[in-house]
């Protein structure tokens, strides 16, 4: 029948007309597609011998992904494309690998000699030589610096006892110090007793010792008030490296208290004499 013979005629050649259509915007579409791989290769090779481990790992995971939203190009292109990209993060990750695997070794050994780095300071004892004795912990801190990096599971336990330990002997130079600045002030006590008893004044150079002492101490109480204040106002990143310094002032502020009050104490007992 002529009629139907027309009217598949003119279905088909709509069909056609729309098929040549798509395929004309499918073939543009990968053109586009195979320009936008092509920049994602160059950018992939670019940073394939990188060493910044963490930066170039974000980079190509997010060229990976902008892979997947590029489109698709002609099939042989397609597969040469991807063999190129595939080859270039290929080259990073087994780097990174190989990378890796290098450094966990190290940082065994690193654990290894920071432990016996640990047992030393630990065992270490502070000596009638104060010198020597600050130069050793200078070395020990000197020394646990060039060791360089632990397994990260074990980073936070070895730097908790290697700071206890330090901070242990740095105390104990401290009292010791403390102990001989009272001991060295008995030589004053004893001149200012001896011009008392010349009858020269020397009672009142006593009280005058006793106030400028007691003033120190309220100057002393007062920084050890306005640092613990202030310790409550530190949060966020880093706050913690500044509430333990400021542990160490208050430390400092309350030993050097009982040490001045160590002293008044002598000045009362040679005014009671």
């Amino acid at each position: 029948n002529e009629s139907l013979w027309q009217q598949f005629r003119e279905l088909s050649d709509v069909f056609f007309e729309k098929k040549q259509v798509f395929y004309d915007k499918m073939k543009e579409e990968g053109k586009d597609a195979k320009k936008e791989k092509i920049v994602l290769c160059e950018k992939a090779e670019s940073i394939q011998d990188s060493n910044d481990w963490k930066g170039a790992t974000a980079e190509m995971i997010q060229l990976q992904n902008d892979w997947k939203t590029a489109g698709s190009c002609a099939p042989g292109e397609e597969h040469k494309l991807w063999r190129r990209f595939h080859k270039a993060q290929d080259v990073f990750f087994k780097a990174k690998k190989a990378q890796f695997a290098d450094r966990n070794k190290e940082e065994k050994v690193n654990l290894g000699l920071k432990k016996e780095l640990l047992e030393k300071v630990e065992a270490f004892k502070i000596t009638e030589n104060r010198i020597a004795d600050l130069n050793a912990l200078k070395e020990f801190s000197g020394d646990w610096r060039k060791i360089g990096f632990v397994p990260r599971k074990n980073f936070e336990g070895l730097s908790e006892r290697f700071t206890k330990a330090m901070d242990k002997h740095y105390d104990a130079l401290s009292a010791q110090r403390s102990e001989r600045s009272v001991a060295s002030y008995q030589n004053r006590v004893e001149r200012l007793s001896k011009v008392g008893n010349s009858g020269r004044g020397g009672g009142n150079d006593i009280r005058r010792e006793q106030a400028v002492l007691r003033d120190k101490i309220n100057r002393l109480n007062t920084r050890v008030i306005q640092t613990e204040e202030n310790v409550e106002r530190f949060t966020g990143k880093g706050a913690q490296s500044i509430r333990d310094h400021a542990e160490k002032s208050i430390k400092s502020y309350k030993r050097e208290i009982e040490e001045i009050k160590a002293k008044l104490k002598m000045l009362r007992e040679a005014e009671e004499k």
